[in-house]
């Protein structure tokens, strides 16, 4: 991949930058979408960009950093080195939550009812 990429939407430049730049400081909806999977939450009236693999998820009541959101697991698919999880939550419908199994030290469940977290800085938001 170039040093320096240009995301273009409908003939007009969005966002200018390196790989890493533009994934992890997406600049819009649409900048987040076009480079890998994305979680799009409106929180306060501001639409943030939060990436399926900044999430982490414990059983409820037992996680260990402020909670960010809770619900229930509502899809499971297991990759072999990592699993893909849909989370049903109140404050913003789904949130797809990518984490390693290997890292994983409890059984997830379908219907389990669970806990995400996230680091501030790993909300991105989206000023376009």
């Amino acid at each position: 991949m170039s040093e320096r990429v240009v995301i273009m939407n409908h003939c007009k430049i969005v966002q200018v930058g390196s790989p890493q730049e533009l994934y992890e400081n997406p600049n819009s909806k649409f900048s987040a979408g076009f480079l890998g999977k994305s979680n799009f939450l409106t929180i306060k009236g501001k639409m943030f960009a939060l990436r399926p693999e900044r999430i982490e998820v414990a059983p409820k009541g037992k996680g260990a950093k402020s909670l960010k959101a809770s619900g229930t697991i509502s899809k499971i698919t297991y990759f072999g080195s990592m699993m893909s999880l849909v989370v049903d939550t109140p404050e913003h419908g789904e949130i797809a939550v990518d984490i390693d199994s290997w890292r994983t030290k409890v059984e997830l469940k379908q219907q389990q009812e669970v806990d995400l977290h996230w680091e501030k800085d790993a909300a991105v938001h989206l000023a376009q």
